[in-house]
């Protein structure tokens, strides 16, 4: 047997193995030593500047850097190597040519032909726009380099014209996939717009970036400001989720400005998640919310009033989000919207009035029996044209939230009565299903209560409707509330004393009004027709006193610290005489200063700008919710509802105003992903072109 077959035998076989690997392995060793001694040390080669124009070596630090990329950094996303603007110092040719032909080294290209031609129209050889740095004017330029100036206008007008496309779909609360088709249809009538960002996604982009460039309008401003109120409500969208919004409102040039800060789902409605949603939403706009409820103007602005409706999770006195928001900055004032404050008066005073109550049951029934039947509209029509009698639209009646759609239901009763009533006759007569219920409404209808319900409704209801109408304004101020309040209190009691001067329909019924006929302008009427008196009338006394006692009721806040003391601003209210005018209000400006811990009346006035009275912008702002998360859209982006929510708030409300260049410049800089932006002008890249040398007289083609 040989030693080796002994050795294996007894495990020797693995020792000399490795001896073998050991001599192999301090070979390659040797020779690579051998070799990093004798290769080539690669430097910068001077040649490579003619040609790659653009290239520039750095003898202290070792690399080369592209002198165009180094221009434009904001340029290059997140996602795109930054190689030769921190330095490269692998010097190949190979990494050389990459970069040449590199979208992103093309784009910077782009921008710096652009920034040359606009110092070549104005002759001038120092030229700094917001995209580009110093450029210089040229007499000789080529050929190809005009083409690709030409090719950046292209763009940029390309660009332009899919941003007012993505902005007006945005704006209108129209389905994403309409930006697709408004873009077929400027394909049909000949308009250029190029094959890039067509569809969804590219629209999303664009209007993510539209809304961005609307908040950077207002957010330097609202971090200048001094004082800030912070207006929220919540509702639920079609895909059964809460929503809060929030507004910030501060004084931008002595006007009141009402700013959308975001739109936040919440997963539960308690005031501890309602608050963290107003929490998140100011944030989101770059603004730290415990700084808000600082008093030190050196933090940024001051909370100084809240605004909410007048929910208990919102407004409660112990476990409320205003109460929680008080125990932190206890000068903030809290505010219960008055336009909801108006309507729960009238409710409130309406409760204990039966007959009103009959009035509004009767008028749903009416208006839902016309509303979900097409061939009694049709009756309709047909009656009202044999009689020649008024016709209005008889929609559906539902739960209203403002007086305004009160008093357009009225109204349509008043003006299609007559023919509501020989129609429900003519059904009546018949042996239908719907005989019965006619018979029952007109036997209400024609009873000399309900006509003078419907008529005092007329002369009360346009009254509270004016006033709703002024508290729904967005720049309303808080001096203006308990002037409206008194002048409504002024006119309710004018139609209380002199009800047939002060009202045209009581005017009009006293007229047209006949008990000894039982008749009321034509209709016969049912039951006991006694003499009307307005100005001794039980019902329209009890209404109107009503109303009053809930007003003062509901409006006491305005009489109390520190609201009460914002009245020496309301100049209407200053005394004419001297003695009492060189007093006046001296007492409430030092309430106020002692409340808010300053000693200025220019701040004064400031924060009596900001303190906002009402929550409508809230509620228009779920109305545009609405149109654009419908039943259809349930699973729409939370981010994209909010873009598109501020598009429509802040937008211009006319095309023609929009200007799209600073939302391109936010997409361009500040959007993270590739820009193909020379793919609009040219679908091929273009070659690439020597660019043009140092300010002097003549330039390299």
């Amino acid at each position: 047997m040989s030693q080796r077959s002994i050795l294996s035998f007894f495990g020797g076989g693995d020792e000399l193995k490795r001896k073998a690997e050991g001599n192999s392995e301090s070979c390659i060793s040797a020779k690579n030593k051998k070799y990093d001694e004798c290769k080539r040390k690669r430097t910068f080669i001077d040649g490579w500047k003619d040609q790659f124009p653009w290239v520039a070596y750095n003898d202290t630090a070792k690399v080369m850097k592209c002198t165009i990329c180094s221009k434009y950094p904001n340029i290059h996303a997140c996602n795109r190597k930054r190689t030769f603007i921190d330095g490269c110092s692998n010097f190949r040719i190979e990494y050389l040519k990459s970069h040449d032909t590199s979208d992103a080294h093309l784009e910077c290209m782009s921008y710096e032909r652009d920034a040359q031609r606009r110092s070549t129209a104005s002759g001038s050889c120092d030229v700094t726009t917001p995209l580009s740095g110093p450029t210089c004017s040229t007499d000789n330029v080529s050929p190809i380099v005009k083409a690709l100036q030409n090719s950046d206008k292209q763009t940029m007008q390309k660009l332009e014209k899919l941003f007012i496309t993505a902005f007006h779909v945005a704006y209108r609360g129209k389905p994403l996939s309409d930006f697709e088709f408004n873009l077929d249809l400027l394909d049909c009538v000949g308009v250029d717009i190029g094959s890039k960002y067509r569809n969804i996604a590219g629209a999303r982009e664009f209007i993510k970036a539209i809304a961005c460039s609307l908040q950077k309008e207002f957010i330097p401003e609202l971090k200048k400001a001094r004082f800030v109120t912070i207006l929220s409500d919540g509702s639920t969208d079609s895909a059964i989720l809460e929503q809060e919004t929030v507004f910030m409102r501060y004084v931008s040039h002595g006007q009141p400005v009402s700013f959308h800060a975001g739109t936040v789902p919440l997963e539960h409605c308690h005031a501890d998640e309602v608050l963290d949603g107003i929490r998140k939403a100011v944030e989101s706009v770059d603004i730290c919310f415990d700084d808000l409820l600082s008093t030190t103007e050196a933090s940024g602005p001051s909370l100084v009033s809240v605004n909410f409706d007048g929910a208990a999770v919102m407004l409660g006195s112990k476990g409320g989000v205003a109460a929680k928001i008080c125990k932190q900055a206890k000068h903030v004032v809290p505010v219960h919207c008055v336009a909801h404050k108006l309507e729960l008066a009238v409710l409130d005073a309406v409760k204990h009035l039966p007959s009103l109550s009959n009035f509004e049951d009767v008028l749903k029934q009416v208006f839902k029996f016309y509303h979900y039947s097409p061939k009694m509209r049709r009756e309709l029509k047909t009656v009202s044209d044999i009689f020649n009698t008024d016709l209005a639209n008889l929609s559906d009646v539902k739960q209203v939230r403002w007086l305004a759609s009160k008093i357009r239901a009225v109204r349509a009763l008043k003006i299609s009565f007559h023919s509501i009533l020989n129609h429900f006759e003519s059904v009546a007569a018949g042996r239908s299903d719907q005989s019965a219920k006619c018979q029952g409404w007109l036997r209400k209808m024609k009873t000399v209560s309900f006509v003078k319900t419907m008529c005092i409704l007329l002369d009360i209801l346009p009254i509270l409707t004016e006033v709703s109408l002024v508290f729904q304004k967005e720049d309303l101020l808080i001096i203006e509330v308990p002037s409206a309040i008194e002048g409504l209190v002024m006119k309710l009691l004018n139609c209380k004393i002199d009800p047939v001067g002060a009202g045209e329909s009581m005017e009009y019924f006293s007229k047209m009004y006949n008990h000894e006929k039982s008749s009321f302008d034509g209709v016969k009427l049912n039951g006991v027709c006694p003499p009307v008196i307005f100005k001794d009338d039980t019902f329209l006394i009890s209404l109107v006193d009503g109303i009053i006692t809930y007003l003062d009721k509901r409006f006491s806040c305005f009489k109390q610290k520190p609201l009460k003391h914002f009245s020496v601003f309301d100049f209407t209210e200053w005394p004419t005489q001297r003695e009492p005018l060189s007093v006046y209000g001296s007492t409430d400006l030092s309430e106020l200063m002692e409340h808010f811990s300053f000693l200025h009346i220019c701040k004064l006035v400031e924060l009596m700008l900001v303190v906002s009275p009402g929550t409508s912008i809230c509620e228009r702002m779920f109305s545009s919710m609405n149109l654009v998360k419908t039943h259809h859209r349930t699973a729409l982006h939370q981010k994209t509802l909010c873009h598109t929510l501020t598009i429509m708030t802040h937008g211009s409300k006319k095309l023609a105003d929009f200007d799209p260049r600073p939302a391109i410049m936010e997409w361009l800089h500040n959007t993270p992903g590739s820009r193909h932006i020379l793919s609009l002008a040219k679908e091929a890249k273009p070659e690439p072109v020597p660019m043009l040398g140092p300010c002097s007289s003549k330039c390299v083609d």
